[in-house]
Parts: C-alpha cells; sequence; structure tokens
C-alpha cells in the first residue's frame, strides 16, 4: 500500500507558528537591547564615577563590584524598560527596536513561511477519502447487538469500535447508544440503489448480506425484503430470526418445488383477462413471453424470438379464453399451455397443417388469441417446424411434474408485500447445479415490479405504504429481469429499493449488455468494491475514485556523500491504484457515493469516497465474527419446511384442458367443440383430425368410373419425383459432426436441437436463411456446388 510522504515540517509554516516566532523575536530583540542599554548605563556610571574619584588602590580592588552592580541593576527593573541613557527619549525606545526589527525579522518570516508551507495545492486532483469527524455528522450510528433500534433500516457502511474509555467520554458528550462489544455501524438509510462488486469467496454474502439483513430485521420500521438466495444458506439461518421480528417469511423454493410457496406465473394474466381487460392481459403476456426468450446475447434472427413469444402469447390467450368459457380458472396455467402445444402441434398433414391451426381458425376474428397466432400463420413448412420446436424447447421444464404442481396455483399475492399485517421477507432459493428453471426468477421479479409499481402509482401518496428493498444475490447468474433497469431510477422514490451483489461486471454485461449492465451500475447510489473477480472491476473504481496530489521528494548528490541537496514537488496519483484495489483485506472495502446529499442536519456535504481499513480500525466484521449463533442454524428443507405444500399431491391430470378439433383441410380448417368427450391426459392424443375423402376427377363419391377408365387415367398421370436431397448424400459423417459443433456453440439450445433434427439439404438451406454463421454457411454450399 502507499504510504503518504509526512511533512512535519509544514507545522513550522502555520500562521500561528510564524506569529509566535515573529512576536518572539520581536520581544527577544527589546530585550536583547534594553541589557545593551543597561549594560552601557551602568559602564559610563562607573567611568564618571572614576573620573571624579581618580584610579586609587581602593578602586581597583572594589572593580568586580561594577558587574554585581550590573546584575542588581537588571534584577531591580523591567526587562522590557530601558536604562535611562537619554532621558525622555528613552520613552520612543520601543519605537525604534520596532524599526530595527521591521527591516530585520519580515523577511526571515516570510522566507520561513514559503520554505516549509505545503506544496500541495491538489493542482494534480483533489480525490481524498472521507474522515471519521464527517462519518459521525452524516450518518446515524446502530449498535451491533441482538435488539431492535430505532428508525428505517439501511445498509452498513463503515464499522468501528469504542473502548470503555471512549465510551464513557461519548456518553458524557449525549452519546445514547448502549455499550456494545461488536461495535458499532453507520447505516446508510437513503432511498438509493446499492451495487456490489465482489468475487467468488471474496466475503460478500458474510460481509455484506448477512449484515443488511441483520439491519432490517431490527430496525422498529420494518421493510419488506426479497432475497435471491442461491443454494438456500440464507433461508435456513435467518428464518428464524425474521419470525422472531414479526416477519411472515416465504419461499419459492426451485431446488425443492415441493416444499415451495406456489407460483402461478399467470395468475396476474388470468386476473385482467377474467375482468375483461384484455389489453393488460396481452401486455402482461407479452412481458412474460419476453422474459422466458429473450437472449440478449444472441445472434439469432429476432424472428425466432418474435415468433415464439407470439405463439406462446396465443396459446396462454387461447388457454384463458377456453378456461373462462367453461368457468375453470384453476386450468389457466404453464403446463396446461404447454401441454396444448405439444398435442395440437404435431403431426402435420399434407398441407402443413395441424391441429393447432385448426383450433385458432375457428376463433373470432377479434379474439385476441387469434391475433396473436397470425405471426405464426404467415410462417409455413420448415419455419413453422422450428417455431414449434424452438418454442417447445422452452416450455419442456413447465411438462415436468415438480414445476408443474409449482406454477399450478399461485399461494402468495405480491400485494402482501405493502399490504400485508406482516412485513414480509420472501427467499427465493434456486441451485448452482441445475439452471433449466431461472426463467421462473425473472418472471416472479419482473412480476413483482409490475405489481409494487402498479400499487404505489394507484395510490394516494403515490408511493408504497412499506418500502420493498430486493437483495438480488448473483443478480448476473439468472436471466436479464426485464425493465430492472427503469424500476431501479424510477422506483426509489415510491419505495422499491434494489441491492445488487455481482462478482464482476463481465457477468453483468453478459446478462445484460454492455450498455445495460453500464446503466444499472449507474442507477445505483452506492458502489461498494470488496475484491471483483473481473479485469475491468479494479479499473472501474479507480478511475471512479479520482486522482490526489501528492508531494514527490527527489534527492540528488554522490551516492556516497553525506553532502545531498533535496527537492519536493507536486505529482498526480490515483486515490488507489488497480493493484491496491486487488490486495484489500478481509473486512475491508470502498465505498463510492453518488446520491449522498445531505447530513443529519440538512447541510450539504461532499460526497467523498469511503474506506474500511484495517489500519483504521474501520474494517467491516463478518458474520461469524458478531452474528453468530443467531445466524446459523443447518438444517435440510425437509427441516426447515415441515410438511410438503399442498400443490405436491395435485393431480396434473386435472389442468388438461378437453378439446376437440373435427376436421384440417383445404376447405375446412376445423371446429372447436366446447362440450368435448373426457380423455385421459397423460396418453398420447388420439388423431384429432379427419380426413374427409377426395372427390374423384370429373365425379363424385356416389358416381363410378368403369375400370378401364380408371386404369387409362393412372396411366396418363406423371410420376412424382422426390425433390429433397439426404443430408448423407453429399455430407461425410465428419462433416456433419464438425457443422453440428460450429452450431451447437453458435445459437441457443433449442435451436441447435431443432437443427440435428433437420434430414434434408433444402431443410438447412432454410434454416441457415435465418442464421448467419459464415463457417457453417462456407462448408455447407463448397459442398452443395460440387
Amino acid at each position: 500500500m502507499h504510504k503518504k510522504y509526512k511533512q512535519w515540517k509544514v507545522l513550522l509554516s502555520h500562521p500561528l507558528v510564524i506569529t509566535f516566532v515573529g512576536v518572539a523575536s520581536y520581544f527577544a530583540l527589546l530585550i536583547g537591547l534594553n541589557i545593551l542599554t543597561k549594560l552601557l548605563y551602568v559602564g559610563l556610571s562607573a567611568l564618571v564615577t572614576l573620573k571624579h574619584q581618580g584610579i586609587s588602590p581602593e578602586m581597583m580592588e572594589n572593580a568586580p563590584s561594577v558587574g554585581r552592580q550590573l546584575w542588581t541593576y537588571l534584577l531591580q527593573t523591567s526587562p522590557l524598560q530601558p536604562a535611562p541613557l537619554l532621558g525622555a527619549y528613552m520613552r520612543f525606545f520601543p519605537l525604534a527596536v520596532l524599526l530595527i526589527w521591521l527591516l530585520l525579522v519580515p523577511k526571515k518570516l516570510y522566507q520561513m513561511r514559503i520554505a516549509y508551507r505545503n506544496l500541495n495545492k491538489g493542482t494534480k486532483g483533489v480525490a481524498r477519502w472521507t474522515t471519521f469527524k464527517e462519518m459521525l455528522k452524516q450518518y446515524p450510528i446502530v449498535a451491533l447487538n441482538e435488539e431492535e433500534y430505532e428508525g428505517e433500516s439501511g445498509i452498513p457502511v463503515l464499522h468501528f469500535n469504542l473502548a470503555p474509555v471512549w465510551y464513557s467520554l461519548w456518553k458524557f458528550q449525549g452519546f445514547s447508544l448502549p455499550f456494545c462489544s461488536n461495535g458499532y455501524v453507520f447505516i446508510d438509510r437513503n432511498k438509493t440503489n446499492a451495487w456490489v462488486d465482489a468475487g467468488s469467496q471474496s466475503g460478500k454474502t458474510e460481509m455484506y448480506t448477512y449484515p443488511t439483513l441483520d439491519l432490517i430485521m431490527r430496525a422498529k420500521i420494518k421493510d419488506s425484503v426479497i432475497i435471491t438466495d442461491l443454494k438456500g444458506n440464507m433461508i435456513k439461518n435467518t428464518k428464524a430470526e425474521f419470525e422472531r421480528f414479526g416477519y411472515d417469511v416465504w419461499c419459492l423454493n426451485l431446488v425443492k418445488p415441493e416444499y415451495s410457496m406456489g407460483y402461478n406465473p399467470l395468475e396476474l394474466i388470468k386476473k385482467a383477462y377474467w375482468e375483461g381487460d384484455y389489453d393488460t392481459a396481452q401486455l402482461l403476456c407479452n412481458t412474460f413471453t419476453y422474459s422466458l426468450f429473450h437472449n440478449e446475447n444472441s445472434h439469432a434472427d429476432p424472428m425466432w424470438e418474435e415468433a415464439s413469444i407470439a405463439l406462446v402469447n396465443a396459446l396462454i390467450l387461447a388457454v384463458c379464453f377456453i378456461c373462462k368459457e367453461k368457468d375453470e380458472p384453476e386450468k389457466v396455467t404453464m403446463y396446461t399451455v404447454s401441454v396444448m402445444l405439444s398435442e395440437l402441434g404435431q403431426d402435420p398433414d399434407e398441407n402443413g397443417m395441424t391441429s393447432l391451426d385448426a383450433f385458432f381458425s375457428d376463433l373470432e376474428p377479434t379474439n385476441p388469441a387469434k391475433l396473436q397466432f397470425a405471426t405464426i400463420q404467415f410462417s409455413q413448412g420448415i419455419t413453422r417446424s422450428g417455431i414449434y420446436t424452438g418454442t417447445m424447447a422452452k416450455l419442456k421444464n413447465f411438462t415436468f411434474d415438480s414445476i408443474g404442481r409449482l406454477t399450478a396455483k399461485s399461494s402468495f399475492a405480491f400485494e402482501q408485500l405493502v399490504y400485508g399485517e406482516k412485513p414480509v421477507a420472501l427467499f427465493i432459493v434456486y441451485p448452482d447445479y441445475d439452471d433449466s428453471n431461472y426463467a421462473l426468477i425473472s418472471t416472479f421479479l419482473t412480476q413483482m415490479n409490475y405489481v409494487l409499481a402498479k400499487c404505489a402509482t394507484l395510490s394516494r401518496e403515490s408511493k408504497l405504504p412499506r418500502k420493498v428493498k430486493s437483495v438480488m444475490e448473483e443478480v448476473a447468474n439468472f436471466p436479464a429481469v426485464p425493465g430492472l433497469e427503469r424500476h431501479m431510477n424510477v422506483g426509489l422514490e415510491r419505495g422499491m429499493i434494489y441491492y445488487l451483489i455481482t462478482q464482476s461486471m463481465v457477468q453483468l454485461d453478459k446478462n445484460y449488455g454492455k450498455e445495460g449492465a453500464r446503466a444499472l451500475i449507474n442507477a445505483c447510489g452506492n458502489k461498494i468494491y470488496i475484491m471483483g473477480d473481473g479485469e475491468d472491476d479494479a479499473k472501474y473504481f479507480c478511475n471512479m475514485l479520482g486522482e490526489t496530489t501528492v508531494i514527490s521528494t527527489s534527492r540528488h548528490g554522490d551516492p556516497l556523500s553525506m553532502d545531498k541537496s533535496y527537492g519536493e514537488s507536486e505529482e498526480s496519483r490515483e486515490l488507489l491504484k488497480e493493484e491496491e484495489l486487488r490486495l484489500l483485506k478481509p473486512g475491508e472495502w470502498i465505498v463510492y457515493r453518488t446520491k449522498m446529499r445531505r447530513d443529519l442536519k440538512g447541510n450539504g456535504v461532499e460526497p467523498w469516497p469511503i474506506r474500511a481499513c484495517e489500519a483504521d480500525g474501520t474494517k467491516m466484521l463478518h458474520r461469524y465474527e458478531y452474528l453468530m449463533p443467531r445466524f446459523d442454524h443447518p438444517m435440510t428443507f425437509e427441516e426447515l419446511h415441515g410438511e410438503p405444500s399442498p400443490h405436491a399431491y395435485l393431480c396434473m391430470e386435472e389442468l388438461i384442458i378437453d378439446f376437440k378439433i373435427d376436421t384440417v383441410d383445404i376447405e375446412d380448417t376445423g371446429v372447436y367443440t366446447k362440450d368435448p368427450q373426457p380423455k385421459d391426459a397423460y396418453n398420447e392424443i388420439e388423431d384429432l383430425r379427419e380426413v374427409e375423402e377426395v372427390e374423384y376427377i370429373h365425379g363424385t363419391r356416389e358416381e363410378t368410373l368403369p375400370q378401364e377408365e380408371v386404369s387409362t387415367m393412372i396411366e396418363q398421370l406423371e410420376p412424382i419425383h422426390d425433390t429433397f436431397t439426404l443430408l448423407t448424400k453429399i455430407f461425410s459423417d465428419d462433416q456433419l459432426t464438425l457443422m453440428r459443433a460450429i452450431v451447437q456453440r453458435s445459437v441457443e439450445e433449442d435451436q441447435y436441437d431443432h437443427f440435428i433434427s433437420l434430414d434434408t439439404v433444402e431443410e438447412v438451406e432454410n434454416w441457415l436463411i435465418y442464421f448467419d454463421i459464415p463457417e457453417v454457411q462456407e462448408l455447407f454450399y463448397s459442398m452443395v456446388e460440387r
């Protein structure tokens, strides 16, 4: 770490020191000249006596008495009083001394001021750290004990300890908090978001998340809190404490879905549809499906994504339509939607039509579901097959029994976060070994933001009656939350506060895109650096902290000579260099704050960054240092939740919609029957299309042609040639393997699954129209042209 060059000599240039030296030099000169006048006075008096009395042996014996006379005279008179050499004129003697002082001393004082003053004028940068004295004026202090504290919650900023002696002194000066052996922490209660940049094993959960949860639960003005909990350790360790402080604890558990609360992502859509608000239902549909299918980093043609979104929108609205007609709202689930696509979207006829086409074609032209399906109707053949395949690949997880049951019914309403009798602590538990259901997390958060923003907008004060804080640990590990940037900027005044915790900026860039990630970071008024994993993290904070001016010294002269010349000059330096940021010790962090505008008394402040430092006694504490055993409860999910949730016993067959398509042909695309016969939901849907007999040429079904005529017509028919070329006829196994490997690393999993299902050259050629993969295109066309 850089050690600042201490300029102790600067004390010599202090105005008080200069003043003291000036005054002392004047009186020293005055006293010295007074002594001189007195010496002259005593000496002249002795000479006068000698002149009148003459020189005698007795006089020589008494000569030493002159010195004693001078000493006696000095003791008997004031040191500031001169001898009366000139009689009455001696009263001007101090003025004469002052004139002499002015001629000799001020120049020396100026030279002293110039020689020793601080050269650091901030010309190369003015960045500095916030002082402890400034912290006392700007932030409230909370004791790190087990009791509630007054006011609202906040995030920890800086920790400090008080020895008993210092505590007694503070207590005497009005410090009201009880003595705490764990120390105290400054907290930021401002309505501002926070971003914590901390790499793996840097202590972000132990040093930031757990202390923040402790501060949230112990505040007397309680906020609801949403926590994304990778692996589920946090809910195990804090559930009991949250309940002790009056919280309702809920858990969306993707690790053990049978113990999770119920969450139907179509609940809001269903509610709007049942109320007849079809515009809102379609909007919510689009928001939900966008979070399912949108990938910021995808290089595929947007058509595939947009088509899948439109298809699922149509299916959801169709399920709502059917269930509302039959008064079966409990069947509006993603399991139902997935099964509908799986059963009706397969087995196209010779015209490429499926039972799904028949179903939608029978709806009224103004039906919202049919309007959404219009996008699919414009596609044909291989393209439509690709859309169905890619869409089903995304929906397949909803067909798993565990997820199907979890998403069948909602047991929690988002309004409980702000209108419930108790504050809510809601944990979203998800595994680190399987990301197939991560889309549910972003969907849940998106819908939560929508409901909370709507509640605030419709309220009289345009804000939530209870703040909701989202502690989004590993926010870059699950799919991007649509509109998060907007909610982070607009939601602050509404009472929606977000704490984003990431391992690196690169993670956030990958999930939200570079511009989107920067927008999220810029929306955070507190940026906390613990130890980011990425190369750019330290560089980013280094630049944000800014530069300061330091005094650089130089020494010149022969190496073995003691006669050296020294020089000083101003140099610019980062407040903390990149390599210094990477060397932070456990418990140390940097807080870059931009939204701190006023102190506790309302006075404006300069928001200099804050540094928690072990050397200064301000390092942050980890969970194991003060939160044990309160936050230490190892257990299984079975022990945590007790009995499985009610949806764990749900029969999936009850979620299936019964329907029947009468016909699918060129003339008639089908009729939807509202009162079908029941069927087994777990068996394959039987062929729902009855192909009617085709009329004979130049006749009807009732007409019978002579055998000779039929034979003649058959002979006249031209043979039908297969125009498709199998890939195996042109490409070797190695070439096909190479193409598939390139495609696998270039597109998403669902599109790759569709690609490997293609068997003909024509299908691959059509697929390559929508995907720009130069390596595959070059190999493919080079072989085809041969």
